[in-house]
């Protein structure tokens, strides 16, 4: 399902983009009224990269994907009444279609809209229970106590609505532009590892989980982008 989704958009951004450039093999003439660029970005979404046309004398398409990760980041994030030590790992990956709309002359400053399909997209809560507890009168350690993991998962469609800033396209060969704007993710599920010890099964901590990430849906994106003319 996943591979299919992602097979539609790519070809609904090259047929689009096909037609665009289709029009434009006159020798006779001689501005280009439909540029194109690569565009590569680093930001909150991570490393981008995508293909953009302008298709219409205000509008332009750009259709490509996005990949974030981060691993290994102690205590981001604690437990009430447990003591323990607690490394996040995250990774979101998407593809995505968007249009680019320029309201006034000249195009330093844009609307963006589009959908993206985010897949493979989670964040993951290693629990790693640190010191000595008690049962009782009974001291237990931390093999005994044992790990868990809290997972987020966040894979679907989610639409994108923001503006750009800078001349969309190069004028010579390089320029830079700059994207604000937000996604609204798909509904997460939550879901807890097996675990070890203690921590094993503990299944009951999934209704929580959900709880708590339920209105964790906005993704807000600040992107640099460098565009190389094509």
């Amino acid at each position: 399902m996943e591979k299919s989704i992602l097979f539609i958009m790519i070809f609904i951004g090259i047929v689009i983009v096909g037609k665009s450039q289709s029009g434009i093999k006159s020798k006779e003439l001689k501005i280009n009224r439909h540029p194109a660029s690569l565009q590569l970005g680093i930001g909150s979404m991570g490393v981008t990269g995508d293909f953009k046309v302008r298709i219409r004398n205000k509008i332009s398409l750009r259709v490509g994907g996005a990949y974030a990760s981060i691993d290994n980041l102690n205590n981001l994030s604690s437990l009430p009444n447990f003591v323990s030590n607690n490394v996040t790992s995250a990774t979101f990956t998407n593809t995505h279609l968007m249009m680019e709309y320029s309201p006034f002359k000249g195009d330093g400053f844009r609307l963006v809209g589009g959908v993206g399909y985010y897949f493979n997209s989670s964040v993951t809560v290693k629990i790693l229970s640190k010191g000595t507890y008690y049962f009782g009168s009974i001291p237990l350690n931390t093999d005994v106590v044992g790990t868990s993991a809290l997972i987020g998962t966040w894979n679907g469609m989610a639409p994108y609505l923001g503006t750009g800033f800078f001349k969309g396209f190069p004028k010579h060969r390089l320029n830079l532009t700059l994207d604000l704007g937000t996604y609204y993710l798909p509904q997460p599920v939550a879901s807890v590892s097996q675990g070890t010890g203690l921590l094993q099964g503990n299944v009951t901590s999934v209704s929580t989980l959900q709880q708590n990430i339920n209105e964790y849906r906005w993704f807000p994106v600040i992107q640099l982008n460098f565009n190389v003319k094509l």
